[in-house]
């Protein structure tokens, strides 16, 4: 039986999918260079009791995670709208890079969330077992550049480059009770963190609404509302706030403040879809 082709995740046409480098080209050249150029990810899935479903896979991979690329979106869409937002945004973006006291007026902070929404959609849709967003929400986006009401993004600056190139995620499904699962068995909430030098990105996709972005802690800039200017840079995180950012939903899970919501009609817990499962990807 021949495999159904994989579909670019913004347009769903068959493709040919080109690798989309998460981290842009011209970013490279600017960003902190690692020791090696190499990395290690580090894939996991989890029970209901929050004991590892299987034991954690994690493997050293050639070249610094800031190179790294998906491929996941066809090269119209590639070449065409999503490189224009990452054209409009990269000015806005070197300045943010080089920490260099200013104000982003409205337009450079409407292309700066166009650029960052465009790489959450991009990494949700990473592994769709995981995904939270459902297709119609990246088309909406795509065509009318609407920021889907689920999402969050906010942004800081750490004192020290230790969390350049790092990419962390944790997806699951979680709420006060079974029908507050998705029906369809995805999951519904879905923290995404990484890290540019000094400035990090943490995105939350809530579509249970059962998750504060204050419980992130840290000092972060939320990208809305655009209309206004952004202050930049807010006061520096400490790396082990940053860290904190990044692992909250994990560690949110962890305390057993949330419930995790096993699919009801899944007989073996630890093949459920809607598992908490969590990536890292951090430089070697």
């Amino acid at each position: 039986m021949s495999r159904e082709p994989k579909r670019c995740v913004f347009c769903g046409s068959v493709g040919p999918l080109t690798r989309e480098h998460f981290w842009p080209r011209w970013m490279h050249e600017i960003l902190p260079i690692p020791g090696k150029p190499e990395h290690y990810q580090e894939r996991s899935t989890y029970t209901g009791l929050f004991r590892p479903a299987q034991p954690s896979r994690r493997t050293q991979r050639q070249g610094a995670t800031h190179t790294i690329t998906f491929r996941s979106v066809c090269a119209r869409c590639n070449n065409g709208w999503m490189s224009q937002c990452e054209e409009e945004a990269a000015p806005v973006l070197r300045r943010l890079l080089s920490g260099t006291p200013s104000t982003v007026e409205p337009p450079g902070r409407m292309a700066l969330a166009n650029w960052l929404i465009s790489k959450v959609l991009l990494a949700d849709a990473r592994y769709l077992e995981d995904t939270v967003m459902g297709f119609a929400e990246r088309i909406n986006f795509r065509t009318a550049r609407a920021m889907p009401s689920a999402l969050a993004i906010r942004i800081g600056w750490t004192a020290t480059t230790a969390f350049s190139g790092s990419f962390y995620r944790h997806a699951t499904t979680i709420g006060k009770n079974v029908y507050d699962a998705p029906p369809d068995g995805r999951k519904n909430t879905h923290s995404i963190f990484f890290g540019m030098g000094q400035l990090f990105v943490f995105a939350l996709i809530d579509g249970g609404g059962n998750f504060s972005l204050d419980a992130a802690g840290g000092h972060l800039v939320d990208i809305v509302p655009l209309h206004e200017p952004l202050a930049w840079p807010p006061r520096a995180s400490t790396d082990a706030e940053a860290r904190q950012v990044a692992q909250c939903l994990d560690d949110l899970l962890k305390s057993g403040r949330v419930r995790w919501l096993p699919q009801p009609n899944a007989t073996d817990k630890s093949t459920d879809k809607s598992a908490p499962s969590g990536l890292r990807e951090t430089p070697r």
